[in-house]
């Protein structure tokens, strides 16, 4: 998938990622509060579970081990890509460049199996829980601001479901 603009270079490395859009039976998305260790002053976040590529990996392959490492859920298949995101991120004292693209998949009914987190997810993710595209929506709104990324995300989501849906129309 081509990205107008890559601005990385060897001062702003790339970091490619894949990320899933998991919707329960109640159509909620799954959310993983994170944060940034070296910097406990940014706060945390809401994201998609996922994360960057391993050496021969595809952004599909990745969103599902990641998906299963870090929160014991494995889905027979990711569907898409259904979307992509790209901005400068500041993680660990290090800017990058991230790239990430967005796959859907459904939660299997049942319990996940064993979360295995690397030493710096257990050190940046805080938990997870699943939001209404609703909540999403309102999450950014008044006092309570509660910062959710991609900013787009509930938009990138319906269109995920309607992609999906349309597909198994055919």
């Amino acid at each position: 998938m081509a990205f107008p603009g890559n601005d990385a270079n060897d001062d702003l490395p790339l970091r490619l990622g894949g990320r899933v859009l998991l919707f329960d039976e109640q159509n909620r998305l799954l959310l993983m509060e994170d944060s940034d260790p070296a910097d406990a002053g940014k706060g945390s976040w809401w994201i998609t579970p996922g994360g960057g590529l391993e050496p021969g990996e595809d952004p599909a392959q990745a969103a599902r081990r990641e998906l299963l490492e870090e929160t014991g859920i494995a889905v027979d298949g990711v569907h898409g890509p259904v979307g992509t995101s790209e901005f400068l991120l500041t993680f660990r004292g290090v800017p990058t460049l991230q790239r990430d693209t967005f796959f859907h998949a459904t939660a299997p009914a049942g319990e996940g199996q064993e979360i295995t987190l690397t030493t710096a997810e257990q050190a940046s993710l805080k938990g997870s829980r699943w939001w209404s595209l609703a909540e999403i929506e309102s999450a950014g709104i008044g006092e309570s601001h509660v910062p959710i990324y991609p900013a787009n995300l509930a938009g990138l989501a319906r269109l995920s479901q309607a992609t999906i849906q349309g597909h198994k129309l055919r």
